[in-house]
């Protein structure tokens, strides 16, 4: 995989700042097979390190340590939330149980549905604690197995299709609803848009390559998003939401104009909910 990202990056130099479509496609998915496959990975190797501690301090029998367990949901929360993308490419089935989607009636489980259990006042009953506790590691431990995974494939057309998406679910963070007992919507949102950047950052060159308009607004876009969640420490600090909310709309515009421009058709519609 190494060699084939270095030949098409080879080939890329060689063309100029012009490549053909082909060339942009083939430098595209080797990127998203080595260097953001491998962002994922570590992000998910940092949720199920924190869910395993999680599980380990929710014990079925002696003394539960809420505060360790607190700490560790907060851990697996923002690291979930830098690579939820790829979560949602390489492994769904996973995801779901991890991230516990509170719109679906099948859920049971998951960072979600485990907060308020975990952060509510009074906090849940032990055997509830432990068997929230325990349902999320068995998911979490699978999941960086799953990201690495080669043969789950990472399309460059759907992963922009999600990140356009997940935009748009990082707008509505700044109401506190997202995080209402460990109240950590707001550092939710920085993760998730830090998350967004580092995946796009190792692709910029490529972009520009193709349309240097297009990259330089998005740039633009991230660093003034990132900028107004910058050193403040609650949402309603966060200066001029409207700004913020326009600015996420139009990334979530311009995410979705990359595919076209490296030559893509994007078929894969992703749910980010």
């Amino acid at each position: 995989m190494k060699k084939r990202l270095l030949g098409a990056l080879g080939v890329l130099a060689l063309l100029g700042c012009s490549p053909d479509h082909r060339v942009a496609k083939d430098v595209a998915s080797a990127i998203v097979a080595t260097t953001l496959r491998s962002h994922g990975v570590e992000q998910a190797d940092a949720v199920a390190l924190a869910s395993l501690d999680i599980e380990r301090a929710l014990p079925l029998i002696g003394t539960q340590n809420i505060v360790g367990a607190q700490a560790g949901w907060i851990r697996a929360r923002l690291a979930y939330d830098r690579g939820v993308t790829l979560f949602k490419l390489a492994a769904p089935e996973l995801d779901a149980l991890i991230d516990g989607e509170l719109d679906s009636p099948l859920t049971r489980t998951g960072l979600r549905v485990f907060e308020e259990p975990l952060f509510g006042m009074p906090t849940a009953d032990a055997l509830l604690l432990n068997r929230g506790a325990r349902a999320l590691a068995e998911a979490a431990v699978r999941l960086p197995v799953a990201v690495a995974d080669p043969g789950r494939t990472l399309d460059v057309g759907a992963l922009f299709s999600a990140m356009s998406g997940l935009v748009i679910v990082m707008s509505t963070k700044l109401d506190g609803s997202d995080s209402p007992f460990a109240r950590q919507s707001l550092v939710s949102a920085r993760m998730g848009m830090s998350g967004l950047s580092a995946l796009y950052q190792p692709l910029s060159k490529l972009i520009h390559s193709v349309d240097a308009t297009l990259d330089d607004q998005i740039q633009q876009l991230f660093f003034g998003l990132l900028g107004q969640l910058d050193g403040v420490t609650a949402t309603e600090q966060v200066r001029d939401k409207v700004l913020f909310l326009r600015r996420c709309a139009e990334l979530s515009e311009l995410l979705r104009k990359v595919a076209p421009a490296l030559g893509l058709v994007v078929t894969t519609v992703v749910d980010v909910t």
